[in-house]
Formats: C-alpha cells, structure tokens, sequence
C-alpha cells in the first residue's frame, strides 16, 4: 500500500518534529507510514523524546558577566 521511499534526512527531520512536539498534520500521516515501514522507529523517536523533555528540565544557567571576555584573553595568552 505504502511505497514511499523515506531518505535518512527525511527519517530525522520527522523523528525531530516528533521529538519536539511540532508536527503538523501531514508530518503525522509521514510518521505512520514510516512506522508502518520501519517500525524500530518508534523507540528512537521516543527516546529522542524523553531526551528533549529531560533537556527542556534542566535549569537555566548563564554565565557570569565578562566570562566570555576573559575566556578570549585566556586562550589568547596560553595560545
């Protein structure tokens, strides 16, 4: 029934949207026949899931003020 051929660009594009929860509806009818096809998929687009979700829960760090500046000048002199 289903013949389309899925590149391994178009098998990651999709796994991401997957992941990051941005699919429109077509992408979702292209994620169940790729499923229908490859059904491994699955695991590693729910796995590419959990790490995107346990991502997004880390804290947000910043560094301090001039930290760049000072890591330049740092390089600078051991270079």
């Amino acid at each position: 029934m289903y013949s389309h051929q899925f590149t391994e660009e178009t098998i990651d594009d999709i796994i991401l949207q997957y992941s990051d929860e941005s699919f429109s509806f077509r992408d979702a009818i292209w994620f169940e026949v790729l499923l229908k096809q490859k059904p491994e998929y699955y695991k590693v687009a729910q796995t590419n899931r959990e790490i995107r979700n346990s991502l997004q829960s880390l804290p947000k760090l910043k560094a301090a003020p001039g930290f760049e500046a000072r890591l330049a000048m740092r390089i600078e002199s051991e270079c």
